[in-house]
């Protein structure tokens, strides 16, 4: 009798970072080796675009700010504040150019595999990113280094942060929790930095209008 030799199929590998479409281009199987592989959001494993980012967020910043100085607050030529003009633009390359970057990314490579696999996940990091990361890493910074940028001592940065924070931060949960659920439901991660670019220019001019310094020590609440 003849034995029949069976054919052995060849086993795909699964490559590195690989989409969600791979799981059927490779037979269904799923990756092992990542928790966080072959779920809804496969883009993190791209290299961000950090001089895009850096550039966009500077440029919108350095907006921000001209538009708030001279539409809203009446200012031209001489009156204009160059130095909070340079602050503002600095902290918003930086900031939001690489730290944003980084935080968004660990919304996907550092929660729980389940919670990235929810389809709720958006909602989540948009939870997590307006409640925890804004309040507590974001504002904070803003406030000590756009104070010390324009030249501020550290009882300036002090009082002007008591004065405002708390005008500032309701600001900032009204406008950006519903910005941020669409962004981390609908937008490519690669590019979550980029859609909050967009609407970064209106709230650029919020919060210089919000938070310019004020002579006599008095907080302006944010409208």
């Amino acid at each position: 009798k003849k034995k029949k030799k069976k054919k052995k199929k060849k086993k795909k590998n699964l490559p590195a970072g690989a989409p969600l479409s791979c799981d059927r281009e490779c037979g269904g199987r799923t990756a092992k080796r990542n928790p966080h592989q072959h779920t809804n959001t496969p883009l993190p494993t791209m290299r961000p675009p950090h001089l895009a980012n850096f550039l966009t967020a500077a440029v919108l910043g350095a907006g921000g700010d001209f538009v708030s100085q001279r539409f809203c607050e009446g200012k031209r030529g001489a009156e204009v504040d160059w130095r909070r003009l340079a602050a503002f633009t600095a902290f918003n390359g930086v900031y939001l150019g690489f730290v944003s970057q980084a935080v968004y990314r660990s919304y996907f490579t550092k929660f729980p595999a389940r919670l990235v696999r929810s389809k709720f996940h958006g909602v989540y990091a948009a939870l997590f990113d307006n409640l925890v990361h804004s309040p507590l890493l974001y504002l904070p910074t803003y406030f000590v280094t756009t104070g010390l940028l324009r030249g501020d001592g550290a009882e300036e940065v002090a009082a002007t942060f008591r004065a405002q924070y708390w005008n500032t931060a309701a600001g900032c949960l009204g406008f950006w929790l519903p910005a941020q659920t669409v962004n981390f439901c609908c937008v490519p991660p690669a590019y979550h930095v980029r859609f909050m670019n967009t609407l970064c220019f209106l709230w650029n001019v919020a919060l210089s209008w919000s938070t310019k310094p004020q002579p006599q020590g008095e907080a302006l609440l944010l409208e």
